[in-house]
């Protein structure tokens, strides 16, 4: 069989979630699976559903005997998932021969088999919806309405003028001037001088450059004339004089640009890049009584240029003058568009918001066009390959055959449903629909959704009691009937008939909404019970088909795999698109891309369906393996370092990362401000790296500080990795402002109220930005002009941990800040301080309200806290580098392995 990549198979998946999240209702999802292509031909999610018919397997090579039964077999695949997943009957059983339990024989089955006579896997191209190509659309189109009124106002306004109507065309020939020039102008190539703008555009007569305009009676009309002169440009000038309305045509030539302006309008243009050649550029005027003043540009690249002119007085088309000679009053209709379309091609006003259309309408946004994966009629289809050769896509009849030998033909079949569910009198001629004349489907699909989905006289009744069963196995482990894929007389009888009875009529009576049935179930009494074992209870019903306490039971391969990503904060989030083979993926996992031969591992371990035929049930196992997973796998490890990274305090490295990881920790609004007395206050500035090895000017208020105190060597401690400055002040207007000019550091600040103030009140520097700090004192990184604003902030006592990695000096250790007579303590290089046991509540409580949605009991807490303190004791004695953190990755990766995170009870 054929595993290859089927790369739009993925937009049947993204209509299915959008179908589900949009609560699409569940009778319209059945017929736009079926038959979205007959129903909604236009409407591209109706067109993404038909990929469920197609997502079945397909062999790959095969022989030529083999063609004509690989087609049944692809048909069977479509009838019996249909029929299995919808309305829970094992159709496919009557193949060979009639069903040997449920009423269903083989004329039943080859007469729904037609259904997909036809059918085909294809790709097709399709319109992309986006909301942006919208908006550029309708200002398109505004502009378009805007260009075509601007005309329709001019020939209003003109149409009815003397020379629309009654024209007086010349007969004596026209007067011209001898051609003036001017030029040449240097440029850095033609096209660049033909978009250039040159005084003569705008005034004719007005000098270019040096040169002026001279006499040129050797530019004979008709005649090619030399430019030698490369990468230049030239204007010529001259008067045209009619002594009547003339119909004219000029025409131009150019090596390589030329521009015509006739009385100021554009009238001609034209990049030729050739040869000079007649007629490369025509004008087609009207020239009225009097005198006209034409202007051309020629622009020459390489090489030799050239210009050409010649003017032609056109005839009059008897059409035309048969019109003429008819007065106005008298002329038919015909008779004065022909006029009015003849005249046209000699207005240049005219002719020019002609060609701003003509130019326009080109411009026209397209919505981007998409490929997907469909299951159609009349379209080119997948061909089955015999060795090398291309077989049909389909044939054009179904037959019934004698124990599904295509060999072995009885008769053509055509179509009809299951006999036990048409009840009507008209049987399948009630559902059946003709096409219509332009269709290129069979509308044989349509058919059988319509009778899928008839609750009154077809199998929509059945459909809706399968559906709700499926609901209910997925919130309770089982179906009220358990067999949900068998509601023959093979499968289980439902525990609850009239609860089965009464959610299918709820169903279809609410426009078959499944939110409306999900929220039934999950607000019902039922289903909020706890898992309480009874003795007694289990005696009367030990399988717990009355139901009398919830049944725990695991969560699927996928929730359990996105439960993890999303408690450690790493679950991208990003929906729809395209899936991946990646296992190490971060999106949610239903975006896994699908290959038999290259399952997912950890999604297999955890009894993922099997992806050959339609699963009604999964399996629910407990192995060694699983747990081995969640132990030793460096995926989970990873993820549970996160976890922990996530409700840990940051430890930061770097000075890029101070205040990324600071910035991410903020809770709360980060942009009030909180306003203080103002009054005396001392500033600790803690910095690290080697402070005074550093050329930097602090300024703190306008005023420099350089005297910096090694308070770590002051107490006693051999520690010369940082240093700590103070500096007294009066805070006037709350705010502070801070300038350290020289490299980045990494280092924190403390602002202590003076002994005015209450001992045990201690207020922290906030940036007015996004810097927020309430509880725990940060580090920061600095390195441009900081404005500060004061934060108000009360507590006894707070650890500070600060780690410093990346540097040539490496440091470890925390900074106690608490009243303001309390001196810091004494830090020893290269070992931390141990933390406050509360720290650690405070993380286990964090982790068990992301993962378990509740509180920690005190036993919990207790055993929690003990755990994490062995280990990091254990690996602080094998001198890990980061035995806290790698402590509390390990009591995250613990989490993920209760029974409490992967059950629902």
């Amino acid at each position: 069989e054929l595993d290859g990549m089927r790369p739009h198979a993925y937009q049947f998946r993204d209509f299915v979630i959008k179908a589900f999240n949009d609560d699409l209702p569940y009778n319209q999802f059945v017929q736009w699976q079926i038959a979205g292509d007959e129903f909604a031909p236009d409407n591209i999610e109706a067109l993404k559903a038909t990929g469920f018919l197609g997502c079945g397997v397909r062999n790959a090579v095969i022989t030529k005997n083999q063609v004509e039964k690989e087609r049944y077999d692809e048909l069977d695949d479509i009838l019996s998932t249909t029929m299995t997943s919808m309305l829970g009957l094992s159709v496919g059983c009557a193949r060979c021969h009639d069903h040997k339990f449920d009423p269903i024989t083989s004329n039943d089955y080859y007469r729904l088999l037609s259904t997909f006579t036809t059918t085909v896997r294809a790709e097709i191209s399709v319109t992309k919806p986006s909301t942006e190509m919208d908006k550029a659309l309708e200002v398109f189109e505004i502009e378009t309405a805007r260009l075509v009124a601007k005309l329709a106002d001019y020939e209003k306004k003109y149409r009815n003028s003397e020379s629309y109507t009654n024209p007086v065309i010349a007969h004596q020939p026209l007067l011209l001037t001898p051609w003036q020039s001017t030029g040449p102008l240097k440029t850095t190539g033609y096209i660049a001088g033909h978009n250039a703008v040159f005084p003569p555009e705008k005034t004719v007569g007005s000098q270019l450059g040096s040169g002026e305009w001279r006499s040129r009676p050797e530019l004979l009309n008709g005649t090619s004339h030399r430019i030698s002169e490369t990468n230049s440009v030239f204007f010529f000038h001259r008067s045209i004089t009619a002594e009547s309305a003339t119909p004219t045509v000029l025409s131009f030539g150019a090596d390589d640009t030329v521009k015509v302006w006739l009385d100021g309008e554009l009238i001609a243009e034209r990049i030729v890049a050739a040869a000079v050649n007649p007629d490369q550029a025509l004008a087609h005027v009207m020239l009225t009584k009097g005198k006209h003043q034409l202007l051309v540009k020629i622009v020459n690249g390489n090489g030799i240029g050239g210009f050409y002119f010649n003017v032609k007085q056109q005839g009059v088309p008897k059409t035309i003058r048969d019109i003429m000679t008819t007065p106005v009053l008298q002329r038919i209709p015909q008779q004065v568009e022909t006029l009015l379309n003849w005249s046209r091609q000699f207005d240049v006003k005219w002719q020019q918001l002609s060609t701003d259309i003509e130019k326009h309408l080109p411009k026209k946004p397209k919505h981007p066009q998409q490929t997907i994966f469909v299951s159609t009629e009349g379209r080119t289809g997948f061909r089955p390959s015999i060795y090398n050769v291309q077989g049909p896509e389909f044939y054009e009849r179904t037959y019934i055959l004698n124990r599904g030998n295509p060999k072995s033909k009885i008769k053509p079949a055509t179509q009809s449903f299951l006999e036990i569910l048409m009840q009507h009198a008209d049987k399948e001629s009630h559902w059946i629909e003709q096409p219509p004349a332009e269709s290129q489907s069979s509308y044989r699909r349509k058919s059988l959704a319509n009778w899928i989905t008839d609750t009154q006289h077809g199998a929509g009744s059945l459909l809706a009691r399968v559906i709700v069963n499926r609901l209910w196995q997925h919130h309770f482990g089982a179906g009220l009937v358990t067999t949900v894929n068998d509601f023959g007389t093979q499968g289980t009888l439902p525990t609850h008939p009239d609860l089965l009875e009464w959610l299918a009529s709820e169903l279809i009576e609410n426009d078959w909404s499944l939110k409306h049935i999900h929220r039934l179930i999950l607000t019902s009494e039922t289903f909020q019970q706890k898992s309480t074992f009874s003795g007694n209870a289990s005696k009367v019903d030990p399988e717990n088909k009355l139901l009398w306490r919830f049944t725990p039971r695991r969560l699927e391969a996928e929730a359990i795999r996105d439960s993890i990503l999303a408690v450690s904060g790493q679950l991208n989030r990003t929906m729809f698109g395209r899936g991946t083979l990646d296992p190490g993926q971060k999106r949610r996992s239903i975006y896994f891309t699908v290959k038999r031969s290259l399952l997912n591992p950890m999604l297999n371990l955890y009894d993922a369906p099997e992806n050959l035929k339609s699963a009604g049930h999964r399996n629910s196992t407990t192995t060694a393996p699983q747990a081995l997973l969640l132990i030793n796998s460096p995926y989970i490890r990873e993820l549970a370092q996160a976890f922990a990274s996530r409700i840990a305090p940051q430890y930061y490295t770097g000075p890029n990362a101070a205040s990324e990881l600071l910035a991410a920790s903020i809770h709360g609004s980060p942009n009030v401000d909180i306003v203080v007395p103002n009054g005396p206050y001392t500033l600790q500035l803690l910095l690290y790296e080697g402070w005074q090895s550093r050329s930097a000017d602090i300024v703190i208020e306008g005023k420099t500080v350089r005297t910096a105190y090694d308070m770590f060597k002051e107490q006693g401690a051999n520690f010369d990795h940082g240093s700590v400055l103070r500096h007294t002040f009066t805070l006037i207007d709350g705010n502070i402002d801070i300038q350290i000019k020289g490299p980045l550091h990494l280092g924190g600040l403390i602002l202590s109220k003076g002994k005015s103030d209450a001992a045990d009140r201690v207020v922290i520097v906030k940036s007015q930005a996004d810097l927020d700090l309430k509880d725990v004192i940060k580090a920061i990184n600095f390195g441009e002009t900081k404005g500060l604003t004061i934060g108000d902030v009360k507590f006894a006592a707070a650890a500070v941990n600060t780690t410093v990695e990346g540097v040539t000096n490496k440091a470890a250790g925390d900074v106690y800040a608490g009243q303001y007579s309390q001196k810091l303590p004494t830090i020893q290089e290269k070992k931390t301080h141990q933390p406050l046991d509360d720290d650690l509540a405070t993380f286990v409580s964090k982790a068990y309200r992301l993962a378990l949605n509740r509180e920690p009991s005190k036993k919990e807490l207790q055993v929690a806290i003990q755990f994490i303190i062995i280990q990091q004791k254990d690996y602080e004695q094998n001198n890990s580098a980061h035995a806290r953190s790698t402590a509390l990755t390990d009591f995250a990766q613990a989490i993920f392995s209760l029974n409490e995170f992967i059950y629902v009870d």
